[in-house]
């Protein structure tokens, strides 16, 4: 997709969580009744074992994605071929604006360009809005009204140990992130950063870890790209840059995450997530 809206000065993580459990079983055809139930068998532990794979990955993973979430998020700009289901004009969109430092939801209709390819890359999709300039992102699947929205940034980068504060309501709201681990891989230094979301309100102090983060180089630098109370519930919500999935591979990789849609034990929940593909 070419549209600048996040800063990635670490190299991600490659090839992470492969499963060892081989191709998918062929199911015979026109066999006999013990030709059946051997492909049966087969296919049940093939099964089994990418479940436990499946599972083995989200206890080890970066980050946990959303599961079965209709929710969805775009950003306008131009997608190369196979980045863009054209079935999201199906659906209904909101656009979240920022100008003269005001915040506001409106319904937008997308328009949907068809472009030609040049020779550098396989264009194929212009995406755009009324107000394209000012749009920061797109969401579908989301109970949202047209409003103006008290905000904190609309793009603020953390560094390193650094912490961001929010202050919304009676909690004193801060993002932070801390060097969980540093491992040597050759010559090269990967760092992984853990970072968290912190609620701070009297004397208790509540803290989720929402993803981790590999870097490959001297700084870490994650992209905060628009944090207030969006789904209107009086607690904070945020699009932040996150590690690409399914294996923080290249490319660019930003996170919806909602205090309404939180269960019990968490603060927020990522309830949706966009990728660009690296040019």
């Amino acid at each position: 997709m070419k549209k600048l809206f996040l800063v990635l000065l670490c190299l991600p993580l490659i090839g992470f969580g492969k499963d060892d459990c081989g191709e998918k079983p062929k199911k015979p055809v026109n066999k006999s009744a013990r030709d059946y139930k051997e492909w049966g068998a087969k296919y049940n532990l093939w099964i089994q074992c990418k479940e436990k794979a499946d599972e083995a990955l989200q206890q080890n993973a970066l980050i946990q994605y959303p599961v079965n979430s209709n929710i969805e998020i775009l950003y306008a700009g131009d997608y190369k071929k196979g980045e863009l289901d054209v079935n999201i004009l199906s659906r209904e969109w909101w656009g979240l604006f920022e100008q003269d430092h005001i915040s506001s939801l409106r319904k937008v209709k997308l328009s949907l360009d068809k472009l030609e390819p040049d020779m550098q890359y396989d264009w194929e999709y212009r995406v755009s809005v009324a107000d394209n300039e000012n749009c920061i992102i797109l969401f579908s699947g989301l109970d949202l009204t047209e409003r103006e929205i008290n905000y904190f940034t609309d793009n603020h980068i953390i560094r390193n140990n650094e912490e961001f504060t929010f202050e919304f309501g009676p909690y004193h709201t801060f993002l932070n992130a801390e060097l969980k681990k540093t491992e040597s891989i050759g010559e090269i230094l990967r760092k992984d950063y853990s970072i968290y979301l912190n609620y701070q309100s009297n004397k208790k102090l509540t803290t989720q870890e929402l993803f981790l983060f590999p870097c490959y180089g001297e700084h870490l630098l994650i992209s905060l790209i628009w944090a207030g109370d969006l789904d209107n519930d009086g607690k904070t919500d945020f699009i932040i840059q996150i590690p690409t999935p399914p294996h923080n591979e290249l490319g660019d990789s930003s996170g919806l995450f909602l205090s309404s849609k939180a269960d019990s034990e968490e603060l927020v929940k990522l309830v949706a997530y966009f990728i660009s593909t690296a040019c």
